[in-house]
C-alpha cells in the first residue's frame, strides 16, 4: 500500500473463506458448592466455585458475597472457608439460613451468578447431648 518514513512497506492482503472474528457474548456459568450444607454453629463451611465454567477463554474473576456476614465481597478465591458463628442467628430464633452468592466474570466481561444456602442451628442449651 505504501512505504512509511522509516522505509517499511505496508501491504494488506484480503482472503476469502476465512471465518469471521466475533465477540464472545456467552456468559460463564457459576456453580456453588457448600460443604457441609447445614450444622450447629459455630460451623466451618467450605464454599467452592471450582465447578464454574466458561465456553470462551476462561474465568477471570470470582466474587463471593455473604450479605449476612459482610456488605461487600468476602472473597475473590475459587474456594474459601468461613466460620459461621451463632451471632448470625437472631436471638429469638434457633437457626438461620445463610445465603452465599458467587459472581464469575470471564475475560470478555461477561458475568454469571449462582447462589446456595447453608443452614446453621444454635445448639440446644437444654440438651445433655445424650439424645432423647
Amino acid at each position: 500500500m505504501g512505504t512509511d518514513g522509516a522505509g517499511h512497506d505496508l501491504k494488506i492482503k484480503v482472503a476469502s473463506g476465512l471465518a469471521a472474528l466475533g465477540v464472545d457474548n456467552t456468559p460463564p456459568t457459576a456453580n456453588v458448592t457448600v460443604t457441609p450444607p447445614s450444622g450447629y454453629c459455630p460451623l466451618t463451611v467450605i464454599f467452592d466455585g471450582s465447578g464454574s465454567t466458561d465456553d470462551g477463554i476462561g474465568i477471570a474473576k470470582y466474587e463471593w458475597y455473604l450479605p449476612q456476614v459482610s456488605s461487600g465481597i468476602i472473597s475473590t478465591n475459587i474456594s474459601f472457608s468461613k466460620v459461621l458463628s451463632c451471632s448470625l442467628i437472631p436471638a429469638t430464633d434457633s437457626g438461620e439460613v445463610i445465603t452465599v452468592s458467587l459472581t464469575v466474570t470471564d475475560y470478555h466481561g461477561n458475568e454469571g451468578s449462582a447462589a446456595e444456602s447453608v443452614t446453621i442451628t444454635r445448639p440446644d442449651s437444654n440438651s445433655d447431648g445424650g439424645g432423647c
